[in-house]
């Protein structure tokens, strides 16, 4: 693969993490409705904490190092509650 193909290729699959952080967002204004509906308090920190704990040993079993891509997702766990909070 020459550099263009390289960057093609980066390029495409940046487009596919917007598409599914965009695909993320929708979900946490589904789960907002579900948890009014539920007379649910609409943080769950345990939730949370679940799924970071779930990044890290997905980022262990990869052999990736996880500390940035817990802050990745850290991130995307915070803009979802912000997209749940304002629908």
């Amino acid at each position: 693969m020459n550099l263009e193909e390289i960057r093609k290729e980066i390029d495409r699959i940046d487009k596919n993490i917007i598409q599914l952080i965009k695909k993320r967002l929708a979900f946490a204004v589904l789960a907002r409705n579900n948890k009014i509906k539920n007379g649910l308090k609409l943080s769950d920190v345990k939730r949370e904490k679940e799924i970071l704990i779930k990044v890290k040993e997905k980022c262990r079993l990869l052999n990736i190092n996880n500390e940035k891509i817990v802050k990745i997702f850290e991130l995307i766990i915070q803009i979802s509650r912000d997209r749940e909070e304002l629908k």
